[in-house]
């Protein structure tokens, strides 16, 4: 048997004071990370990494119809440094009904234990880690609207949104063995992607469903050209508050995209990864005055696990003709118990 056991630890404290008589609000805190893993199947059978943030927010509304909310969060990384994330969101009222978004943000994600020490090898998977990985650093910006109408017990809401990001030292899946079909993560340098795109939705008391559609253009890898993937989503979900039942399914078909692969002399190229579909049922039941809930549900009910690399045949000195994209389908079981349930 070879089993690998990963702990993380997490202590979160926060203060807030986002009371509706207050011009001003704040919401401050700090959080402590403590990872862990060990196993046969780690880089010297064991590797740990901590992190300790600060993070604080201020919110006021200027000219009645705009609220401005600045942040930032303080990091001490134990293996990357001292990141510093400042965001600003804006959220403007310009008509009943109506609520505009703008926002600008720096990001910093520290490559995880798991694409830095792991090697995940079964029939399926030939990944190992890369502990010369560096974090990636991303500017993100976003804006949307939102109109919502009312029809006696139904509303109905559409929207479009749209968003750039620009992230430095991707961390992504590269082809290292294209016999053995073997992966390892990489920093594949700098990438680009935006898009828009719009969105339909209603809900009553018992139901509600969604309906979105994006177009998303990538650039950066390995070159500026633009390429573009359409991705489609779909929710529907009914709620019995009566029987304490939820049941929500969720849809979503990912167009064709490009991937990074490395061939067997370590040249990289683009492949074209095929479309495919994830498909989700979640049901959640609760009982004991709602204090108890039980969560159960299957995902990727397709049993998506690899896609196929159209152009694979492109590459330097031969390619590999899968990506792996998801461990296949699952099931899952949760028991949530809340000891002081407030009264609505």
């Amino acid at each position: 048997m070879n089993t690998s056991l990963y702990d993380m630890h997490m202590v979160r404290v926060l203060m807030t004071d986002y009371s509706d008589t207050k011009k001003v609000k704040y919401n401050a805190g700090s959080e402590l990370q403590l990872d862990a893993a060990r196993g046969a199947r780690l880089r010297n059978n064991f590797q740990e990494f901590n992190s300790i943030s600060a993070f604080g927010n201020i919110e006021f509304t200027m000219l009645s119809k705009v609220v401005v909310r600045p942040s930032v969060r303080v990091s001490h990384n134990s293996r990357f440094g001292n990141p510093v994330t400042p965001s600003l969101h804006l959220r403007i009222n310009p008509a009943k009904n109506t609520i505009a978004r703008v926002s600008v943000a720096r990001g910093f994600r520290a490559p995880s234990l798991k694409e830095l020490d792991i090697n995940f090898i079964d029939a399926n998977h030939n990944i190992t880690g890369n502990n010369n990985l560096q974090p990636e650093q991303a500017l993100n910006m976003q804006a949307n609207i939102t109109k919502v109408w009312y029809a006696k017990t139904v509303s109905f809401e559409a929207g479009i949104n749209s968003f750039y990001n620009m992230i430095e030292n991707l961390i992504t899946l590269g082809l290292t063995d294209p016999l053995f079909f073997k992966y390892t993560y990489i920093n594949s340098g700098s990438f680009r992607n935006y898009g828009a795109g719009a969105r339909v939705g209603a809900r009553s008391n018992l139901w509600q469903s969604t309906i979105s559609f994006n177009m998303v253009g990538n650039s950066g890898l390995m070159n500026q050209e633009v390429y573009y993937s359409p991705e489609f989503a779909a929710t529907a979900g009914c709620n019995n508050q009566n029987y304490g039942l939820e049941i929500n399914a969720f849809f979503k078909v990912n167009g064709v995209s490009r991937v990074i692969a490395l061939s067997n002399i370590g040249e990289s190229a683009l492949t074209r990864s095929g479309a495919f579909s994830m498909f989700d049922i979640i049901a959640a039941k609760s009982l004991f005055n709602n204090h108890l809930k039980i969560v159960c549900g299957v995902k990727n009910i397709l049993d998506v696990t690899n896609i196929v690399n159209s152009t694979a045949a492109a590459l330097p000195h031969g390619g590999g003709p899968i990506t792996p994209v998801a461990m296949g389908r699952n099931y899952m079981l949760e028991l949530r118990y809340e000891f002081n349930k407030k009264k609505n």
